[in-house]
């Protein structure tokens, strides 16, 4: 058992003095308000497992992890209470045993047994053909109970997710090379283009200035993503605990679709459209008709490109390269494509 400073927690409902900001919102009621996976996907039967502290909206935009706004799921506390993720990275063992239970589904992926877990979990059906969530891991065990320590205190964490066309339960929060996220899986040796060294609570600057998180590693952006069947009712866990003993913070910071350039996708309706070619640098033909059709165009994040009349064939050749959504009106029946742009 490792031994470490303890903190007793205190409650402030929002942080403000450091540059991560956070406020103890329910998560879920952040799913519920459609701002964590977007529009696109219709939530429900949300439950939250875990202790109050351990789950916040957060304003990570001045920090240093690569995200801006989400949910942030913790095995300690989220609240400024000296113990979770705000910086700067002043300490070499940050964490509060908030007394909760762990995680048989992270007991598998360990292959121990965990402590102090935070699980969400829901329903959804979506509106477009796949899903897609940003995160960033981090923790207070880097680097001394990380590979090559051979450490036993492996912070795990999973996306969970079920329902057609899904093999069982699947987790999709892993790697490239289909590893799992977690201490050992992420680290100074194990995958190290995935790990971010933010000091050892020692360390200048990161022990100097509040941009810095306090866990004293995390990894760099990853996303976990999967096709889906539009229409169609899955089940979403996400879940994050301590292995082995309940001290020594992890966190997972998960970045909400409210403004996202990522699950902003094709909706399924009437009168889809198949564009052509496809991808396209100069002129896309989008039907054969005569007929003259009012024409727009957006970008993934939803913004309007420009507008304009054609008779079938739109001239593409200003767009910079990229996606876009072609959205046209003909006969009464709205049209839309995802296009790809190359030139």
């Amino acid at each position: 058992m490792k031994t470490g400073l303890l903190l007793c927690a205190s409650f402030f409902a929002l942080n403000a003095h450091s540059q991560l900001v956070t406020e103890n919102v329910a998560p879920e009621n952040i799913v519920q308000w459609g701002e964590f996976l977007g529009s696109n996907y219709q939530v429900s039967n949300i439950q939250f497992t875990g202790s109050y502290e351990s789950s916040c909206s957060y304003d990570a935009s001045q920090t240093n992890i690569g995200l801006n706004r989400g949910l942030i799921l913790t095995t300690g506390s989220c609240t400024d209470t000296m113990s979770g993720p705000f910086g700067p990275n002043d300490q070499a063992n940050a964490g509060l045993d908030n007394g909760f239970s762990g995680y048989t589904l992270l007991d598998q992926i360990s292959g121990a047994t965990s402590y102090n877990a935070a699980v969400l979990e829901f329903d959804f059906t979506p509106l477009i053909d796949s899903i897609e969530i940003e995160y960033v891991f981090g923790s207070e065990e880097y680097p001394e109970f990380a590979p090559p320590n051979n450490s036993t205190f492996n912070d795990v964490f999973g996306i969970f997710l079920s329902g057609p066309g899904i093999s069982g339960l699947q987790n999709i929060a892993v790697l490239p090379n289909g590893q799992t996220v977690g201490i050992n899986s992420i680290n100074q040796v194990t995958n190290s283009a995935y790990y971010v060294n933010n000091g050892d609570g020692f360390t200048f600057p990161y022990n100097q200035s509040d941009q810095y998180i306090q866990y004293d590693g995390y990894t760099s952006v990853l996303k976990a993503k999967a096709d889906l069947i539009i229409g169609e009712t899955y089940h979403l866990i996400i879940a994050i605990a301590d292995v082995n003993d309940g001290i020594y913070d992890s966190g997972i910071f998960l970045e909400s679709c409210e403004s996202c350039v990522f699950n902003v996708g094709l909706r399924e309706n009437e009168g889809l459209s198949s564009v052509y070619p496809n991808p396209a640098n100069d002129k896309v033909y989008l039907f054969d008709s005569a007929e003259s059709a009012f024409v727009q165009v957006f970008g993934l994040d939803g913004s309007l490109i420009y507008k304009t009349s054609c008779t079938g064939v739109l001239n593409v050749e200003n767009l910079e390269s990229g996606q876009y959504i072609i959205q046209f009106d003909l006969n009464g029946s709205i049209n839309r494509s995802r296009i790809v742009i190359i030139h």
